[in-house]
């Protein structure tokens, strides 16, 4: 090795546009175009790695300490340990991708870095161009390298979190009240700023950290600190104000004891403008050495201007706000960002959300953002395998791998647990998963407790009736009411509790008293679902969906069967299902299922069923590469085999019968039984004709919501009630007629009462 000497070597700010390029060994280094060349192999380096290069390259041997880095690469802001070995980690993969090892970084314990050349890749190189040489790899070695250090830093990603994840030290929770900008700043910048700390927090070892919907409406009710800490039932409550001026970004920090109202913590933060993008990092790193948390290693600085960091804090305010016009913006902003940032991996997670969340009715527009959306988040997930919103749009998207929706949602919450929204979409593919899942009720549970007047949350108190904990529904809604910022919304969670006791008219008089004065999102999760459930059991007008849900062709049609009219070959024609694509669209092909049958049209359906199938091990086949057979084959099964009855093909009809029996048992065997297990349950007890059992689940029905606490309109659900012709012979029984007797007398008392008090 040739080493040149030793000593300290200090510089000034690095500037990579006024910097020669130069060789070290056979590789040319351009620093203005952030390029290193060896032979016909190039790579271009973040602007951090190619500073870093240049402030050892210039002088080959001598010894940089991690302070002379700081001071000429990172202007010498405080940054931590972490953010300088990910960069000369990053320098060191280029360095043997393009030289082997011609050209390497040492370390030297306690010291500092150093450069080194090996003499033999010095001798024939000049100053202008590195030439080919037998050490530059080839590009097949290249490729292997590339992969080995992918490997390698998801390894480094999964050690980093498992360590994060031991517990070291008390559970600490804490609510995070939306910064309060100063005149001058933009709103949605200090909200993004907000997220990002919030988010940098919410990974650290035994701390969640809460910013939703319930701090910001409680900060606008003029609450104290210390209040809101009460209402949200958490340790302390996070503050802080956001200023700017022509020399610098200002953020004033601090922290509040609950219980006690006490100031426990403060920190007044100073960046240059052009050095704000560090501000969450600095912020996070000081409140948890305050609170003596380790600091996540994970969190890497952001490799890009402030200017775009702003527009990236900026973006991520209006996604979060969930306006269709504030989503369109930041969709805008966020491509036109990671067009010039492409390796900015919070960037083109970002960008993946927006997509995921972008505002349209049309289902073609919708299914090519998605699909663009999960390659944003597949590749975010590359540049950074912890990162919870690239989780979180993965997770939705990946339909083709159930059990990696799941994992990923998981990791998600276990990342970051007081993210509402990703125990929220954990919750929609737990649901979906059936007898995969793992315990809903903690979703539920864990959804209130994190961000109670969210109203996406407020389908909690739902889920756990529907796994038959009616004791955990109503402590649900006590603590929305507990935490309520309006009376309205005190009200709707009263009304929901009335539901709970099958009050169907009282339910009805609170939401009308409520309805005046609500958001979009809160009429949606508040009590839309709920009271066209309620009209539907009641047999009144239907409510009118285009103000809350957006209305299409399907829509309309889902509306129709809803009524219990089944639809006519050419309302599915109106609506896009066509023979072959009538089981495309679950809801649709579930709900007109048993219309069909009533209707005695099975051969209209068979022919649907046979156009797409050629035998029973088809529909099998077809409904196992969905990714969702479990809820597939139990429910499609039993009226397929009472429709090929019908038709005389009584083999295919035993074939699907022997098929839903072994998907039921399934179900059977789960951990967790939910109104839905026990319905498919019943279904294939009426195809076998087993009475003993389909009594016995009747009266199991009740108790986990069936049919007054349902929260879904569909037909299916309550055709044990009405004319679904699967049951016809169960409904006469007279051990089922004591369960459903009462209940039809309830309904017809709460009908009485409703038009009582003026309800159509």
């Amino acid at each position: 090795m040739n080493i040149e000497g030793t000593g300290s070597l200090s510089s000034p700010r690095i500037d990579l546009a006024h910097e020669q390029p130069f060789t070290l060994g056979p590789m040319l280094v351009e620093p203005a175009l952030r390029k290193l060349t060896a032979g016909s192999d190039e790579e271009t380096v973040e602007p951090k790695v190619m500073q870093v290069l240049v402030a050892l390259g210039k002088k080959p041997g001598a010894i940089l300490s991690r302070d002379d880095l700081i001071e000429c690469c990172w202007d010498g802001r405080i940054v931590g340990d972490a953010s300088i070995n990910r960069v000369v980690s990053l320098l060191r993969t280029a360095l043997r991708e393009l030289t082997d090892e011609a050209v390497t970084i040492e370390t030297l314990p306690k010291v500092g870095y150093r450069v080194l050349v090996a003499s033999d890749a010095v001798e024939g190189s000049t100053s202008e161009q590195a030439p080919e040489t037998a050490s530059a790899p080839s590009s097949r070695r290249r490729s292997i390298l590339a992969l080995a250090g992918i490997a390698m830093a998801m390894m480094l990603g999964v050690a980093g979190w498992w360590w994060l994840s031991q517990p070291n030290s008390e559970q600490i929770t804490i609510a995070m009240l939306p910064i309060e900008a100063s005149e001058g700043v933009d709103p949605l910048y200090a909200a993004g700023m907000a997220a990002e700390i919030r988010s940098q927090l919410g990974s650290s070892v035994n701390l969640e950290v809460t910013a939703g919907e319930s701090a910001r409406q409680l900060v606008e009710q003029d609450r104290s600190a210390a209040e809101i800490g009460v209402a949200l039932q958490v340790d302390y409550v996070w503050q802080g104000t956001l200023s700017n001026s022509a020399d610098n970004v200002s953020l004033d920090a601090r922290l509040v004891e609950a219980e006690s109202g006490d100031l426990v913590w403060s920190e007044s933060l100073q960046a240059a403008p052009d050095a704000a993008q560090f501000l969450p990092m600095r912020a996070t790193r000081i409140m948890l050495e305050a609170l003596d948390r380790p600091i996540n290693p994970n969190v890497q600085e952001p490799n890009i201007s402030s200017g775009d960091y702003a527009l990236y804090l900026t973006a991520m305010g209006l996604l979060r706000s969930r306006g269709v016009e504030e989503r369109l913006a930041a969709h805008e902003i966020l491509e036109q960002l990671v067009d010039r940032n492409p390796d900015f991996g919070d960037g083109l997670a970002g960008l993946a959300k927006a997509n995921y969340l972008y505002p349209t009715a049309d289902r073609a527009e919708k299914d090519a953002l998605w699909a663009t959306a999960l390659e944003q988040a597949e590749a975010a997930l590359e540049i950074d395998p912890l990162s919870a919103d690239a989780l979180k749009v993965s997770g939705m998207l990946r339909t083709d791998d159930l059990q990696l929706q799941l994992e990923r949602l998981q990791l998600a919450t276990e990342i970051d647990p007081g993210d509402a929204e990703a125990w929220f979409w954990r919750g929609i593919i737990q649901r979906d998963a059936g007898p995969l899942a793992a315990d809903m009720l903690e979703i539920s549970s864990q959804l209130i407790a994190v961000d109670p007047l969210w109203p996406a949350s407020w389908a909690a108190s739902q889920s756990a009736i529907e796994f038959g904990d009616f004791a955990l529904a109503r402590e649900l809604e006590e603590r929305v009411i507990a935490a309520s910022a309006t009376e309205p919304q005190r009200l709707l969670a009263r009304a929901r509790l009335a539901r709970i006791d099958g009050d169907f008219s009282e339910f009805m008089r609170l939401v009308r008293e409520a309805r005046g004065n609500l958001s979009d999102a809160e009429r949606r999760w508040g009590f839309f679902t709920l009271e066209r459930y309620t009209r539907f059991l009641l047999g009144l007008q239907p409510m009118d969906s285009g103000q809350v849900v957006p209305t299409d062709a399907r829509t309309r049609l889902l509306d129709r069967i809803r009524e219990n009219v089944a639809p006519t070959p050419s309302d599915f024609i109106a609506a896009g299902i066509t023979d072959q694509t009538f089981w495309d669209d679950a809801h649709i092909a579930s709900e007109a299922l048993p219309l069909l049958l009533r209707d005695n049209r099975e051969t209209e359906l068979l022919v649907y069923y046979d156009t797409n199938f050629g035998s029973t091990a088809d529909f099998a086949e077809w409904a196992r590469e969905t990714d969702r057979a479990h809820h597939i084959i139990p429910f499609v099964a039993p009226y397929m085999a009472m429709a090929m009855r019908r038709a005389g093909r009584d083999r295919e009809a035993s074939q699907l019968i022997d098929l839903a029996r072994e998907w039921t048992q399934l179900w059977s065997d789960a951990d967790q039984t939910s109104v839905f297990s026990l319905l498919y349950q019943l279904q294939f007890e009426a195809i076998t004709g087993d009475s003993a059992s389909a009594i016995e689940t009747v009266h199991r029905l009740p108790d986990f919501g069936w049919p007054l606490q349902l929260s879904h309109t569909d037909n299916h659900a309550i055709g044990l009630l009405n004319d679904d012709p699967l049951f016809a012979e169960i409904r006469l029984l007279p051990e089922v007629r004591a369960v459903l007797d009462p209940i039809r007398a309830q309904l017809a008392r709460e009908r009485a009462e409703v038009l009582a008090l003026g309800f159509e």
